[in-house]
């Protein structure tokens, strides 16, 4: 699964709104922690609002909030708004008119892509912004 970290960044930065639900949290408060740059931390924020994951608050006072209450934000949902490429890229092969095994390789590709991303997308499902935040506060 390729995410370019961008979706462990907005978890954390989800997670990091949901333990201060009251506070307007600014990028650069966000990176940080995180250890980027708050124009990467602005990109995935932006992403998050458009989603209506996130609120934005503009200003000296400015800063995000989350826009739903953590019970309601699921990973699954954050991984389709940060990086909503399928888990697996299947690499397509010439087909083989000689062989059998090459003639149907596209078709196995296929299956196996299916049945995995959606393994991986009802796992993600099951996990929510509030269960994680009292793992991270334990």
């Amino acid at each position: 699964m390729k995410t370019k970290g961008d979706f462990a960044i907005a978890i954390q930065i989800l997670l990091s709104c949901a333990r201060n639900p009251e506070t307007r949290i600014c990028s650069s408060k966000l990176a940080e922690p995180v250890g980027v740059h708050a124009s990467r931390i602005r990109t995935i924020v932006a992403k998050l609002v458009k989603a209506g994951i996130l609120i934005a608050h503009e200003g000296r006072s400015g800063g995000v909030q989350l826009k739903r209450p953590a019970g309601k934000i699921d990973l699954e949902e954050v991984l389709r708004v940060v990086d909503p490429s399928p888990f697996i890229k299947i690499h397509e092969t010439p087909k083989s008119s000689e062989c059998p095994v090459g003639c149907g390789m596209a078709k196995v590709m296929k299956l196996v892509h299916s049945k995995v991303e959606d393994s991986a997308r009802k796992s993600l499902r099951s996990f929510r912004l509030d269960d994680l935040l009292e793992v991270v506060s334990e």
